[in-house]
């Protein structure tokens, strides 16, 4: 399921604002992320070539906020990977470590997201008070209303 996450997170993260290029070369990265993944999963390769790769894949991906923390995280798995691949962790403490690293990067990214839309919501309020002043009449008309309080009197009353 983190791997889900992560890979979810990363491909949404990678999408935003970015060129038609740059939409065609993430989508690329995401099939090749995906195959590689399932072929680390089944043996077939090295976790440590696999987060090697993955690392340099991520490096030439188009800028986004979120890339340093995925590239940090996919670093930290290496040397993990390869002494899972040596013998010197077992499986099971392969895996902590990736849910780990892999849970608490999903947690940074989820909080410097909230922290981005927060962000974004106090401008979005500021340039709406902005535009409501903008709005507003440099000199404002006077409106009056005048009523009959009896047969000779007029009242009048304006703002």
């Amino acid at each position: 399921m983190y791997r889900i996450v992560f890979t979810m997170v990363l491909a949404s993260l990678l999408n935003a604002c970015a060129s038609p290029q740059q939409q065609a070369q993430v989508a690329e990265f995401r099939s090749w992320q995906s195959s590689r993944q399932a072929q680390a999963m089944a043996g077939q390769v090295q976790w440590s070539v696999y987060y090697s790769e993955l690392w340099g894949r991520m490096n030439q991906l188009p800028h986004n906020p979120q890339k340093p923390a995925m590239m940090a995280s996919t670093a930290e798995l290496i040397p993990i990977a390869r002494s899972y691949e040596a013998g010197r962790i077992t499986k099971e403490q392969f895996e902590d470590a990736r849910r780990i690293i892999i849970s608490r990067t999903n947690q940074e990214q989820q909080n410097s997201l909230q922290r981005q839309q927060s962000i974004n919501d106090a401008q979005a309020e500021q340039l709406y008070r902005i535009g409501n002043q903008v709005m507003q009449p440099r000199n404002p008309t006077t409106n009056c209303l005048t009523t009959r309080v009896g047969p000779n009197t007029l009242s009048t009353n304006c703002n």
